[in-house]
């Protein structure tokens, strides 16, 4: 410190004195380098034990993102595995339940088959019983119109003389068949 306050008073007699600089551009270079060796002399320890404890603490900080970032890339790759299982599980369940809504399609079919089974015998067999229904009335219709046609014929031919006469002489000729005589 003493050599620095020693260049200063040989400066002041040197130039007769300290005195007003007006040169700007020359003056701010020479302050800057005065302020430069002033500030590093003297505050040398205190900014170097500064600057150590900085270096120290911003080195602690960096160890400290690193541990963080390399615990955030653990969680991130654990979130894509999960995120990769939960897509397979999805697309499982997805493929379970088109089964499912398949089956029971299949299911739904297989009972609609049935039920149009028993419909359709339902239906034949009604449809045979009414066929039958349907020939029964139609026998009895011709047999009533051929019998109403005998009879009105038998009537026809009872009324006339010769058929009459005819018709005794055939019972009696049956009559006598049945009985033997002859």
């Amino acid at each position: 410190m003493e050599k620095f306050t020693n260049i200063f008073i040989f400066l002041a007699h040197e130039n007769k004195g300290i005195g007003l600089n007006k040169d700007i551009f020359e003056t701010n270079v020479i302050n800057l380098i005065l302020l430069f060796i002033l500030v590093f002399f003297v505050a040398k320890d205190f900014l170097s034990s500064t600057l150590s404890l900085r270096q120290r603490s911003i080195l602690d900080k960096i160890e400290e993102a690193d541990k963080k970032i390399s615990e955030a890339d653990k969680r991130v790759f654990e979130a894509r595995l999960q995120w990769v299982q939960a897509n397979i599980l999805g697309e499982n369940l997805e493929k379970r339940t088109f089964q499912k809504i398949d089956t029971f399609h299949e299911l739904q079919n297989s009972k609609n088959k049935d039920i149009l089974l028993k419909e359709f015998f339902s239906t034949i067999i009604t449809l045979d019983l009414k066929n039958e229904q349907v020939q029964k009335q139609v026998r009895s219709f011709v047999i009533e119109l051929a019998l109403n046609e005998v009879y009105t014929t038998f009537n026809k031919l009872l009324k006339n003389k010769n058929f009459q006469e005819n018709y005794s002489n055939y019972n009696v000729l049956l009559l006598e068949k049945l009985t033997g005589e002859t």
